[in-house]
């Protein structure tokens, strides 16, 4: 048998390694081409480059789906049958003749990871916009429906956290799309009849008064949506459109310059996705405030320990009540600190030796240990000697 399993968690890294080969053929055909003239920069190697008879194109690609984009047909073509041929020659590998074809954006949508790719005119040249695909608008409207019934027939909190996450996701894949709002406005509406009938019986239907933070942070606030057992739900008429950054070419893994600016960049990124495992994780026992509070202030450090200062995934979090609740602590957002799960135990351990255990494994800073000297004091425990 040939290939990988579809969807298999392999299957993308396997592509990479065997398709990487195909990115540095195409990128050196054109973008990384070099000329026998030193050009001072590169918009002057460019210029002089569009005059000969290379062909112009770049590749975007996600595992073994990609595109090559080109600036006419005839360009189309050639790259259709080199990077056919290429394949075939090079790598062994043969293409879907279904799913392969050249397309005139022009007159013609192209689909792509769920989104759908266009162009129109704009000041004398063609500018690309963006749709969601209406294969992925139908896999949408099933699954918001499915989670909806889901929140009827058992009106938790997991349930709406599992809906809220689910709308998440959807805002932080398609945040991008050109026309995203109109296209969630258009899903909200033809979804509002089966929220509206299937939680008028366990919710109330208003404009969010008093939103936690992680609602305001993602959402305008001006949308009306159901509250469920003392959650708001995320509206999906309320995704907006976000500014797409270039990508700069510095931010690599292999330097350490690169690795800092990847660092930065990929933060937000990360603080989503925690966030998002954050909404979907089950504390049975805890209030919604705490829950609430604990993603808000987990958003605003950008994800990393308050005593660390290390990035912190979900699974290594832990909230910490700084006066605990046996001693008249709260859930307010004042009262909590995120912390790593370790560090956690370690403000709450009472035993020398797994103390010291703990001290070898970290090796914590004179700064690091007097935070949790501080943390131990507001507990009533005795302070750490290091």
């Amino acid at each position: 048998k040939k290939g990988t399993p579809q969807g298999g968690i392999l299957s993308p890294l396997l592509s990479n390694i065997v398709l990487n080969d195909l990115d540095q053929w195409i990128a050196s055909q054109w973008h990384y081409f070099e000329t026998s003239y030193p050009y001072t920069n590169n918009a002057n190697q460019k210029r002089a480059m569009k005059g000969t008879k290379l062909k112009q194109g770049f590749i975007v690609r996600y595992a073994d789906d990609f595109k090559i984009m080109a600036k006419d047909f005839r360009t189309a073509q050639k790259w259709f049958f080199a990077t056919k041929m290429y394949l075939k020659e090079r790598l062994k590998l043969d293409i879907s003749p279904e799913k392969s074809r050249i397309i005139n954006l022009r007159k013609n949508k192209s689909e792509f990871l769920g989104y759908l790719l266009y162009v129109v005119p704009k000041r004398n040249k063609w500018v690309c916009n963006s749709r969601i695909s209406n294969k992925k608008k139908k896999q949408i409207k099933l699954e918001i429906k499915k989670r909806i019934k889901a929140i009827q027939l058992s009106s938790t909190r997991k349930n709406v956290q599992l809906y809220n996450a689910y709308v998440l996701g959807l805002r932080n894949y398609f945040r991008y799309v050109t026309h995203v709002n109109i296209e969630m406005k258009q899903l909200a509406f033809n979804l509002s009849l089966v929220i509206f009938n299937r939680l008028k019986s366990v919710g109330k239907y208003e404009v969010p008064i008093n939103a936690p933070p992680v609602f305001t942070k993602f959402f305008k606030n001006n949308y009306r949506t159901f509250k469920v057992c003392g959650i708001y739900l995320f509206p999906l008429a309320d995704i907006q459109t976000a500014t797409i950054w270039n990508y700069t070419q510095t931010q690599t893994p292999y330097n350490q310059k690169g690795r800092k600016i990847a660092k930065h960049i990929e933060l937000n990124k990360l603080v989503l996705g925690e966030i998002k495992k954050l909404l979907t994780a089950n504390i049975p026992n805890e209030s919604i405030e705490y829950l609430d509070n604990r993603m808000a202030r987990y958003s605003m450090l950008n994800g990393k320990c308050e005593i660390l200062k290390e990035f912190l995934p979900a699974s290594e979090l832990h909230c910490h009540h700084y006066i605990p609740k046996g001693l008249g602590g709260t859930d307010e957002y004042e009262n909590l600190r995120i912390i790593h799960k370790e560090i956690h135990r370690l403000i709450h351990m009472t035993n020398k030796q797994t103390i010291e255990s703990y001290f070898q494994k970290h090796s914590l800073t004179v700064e690091q240990v007097k935070r949790i000297n501080q943390y131990r004091r507001a507990c009533n425990l005795e302070k750490i000697k290091q």
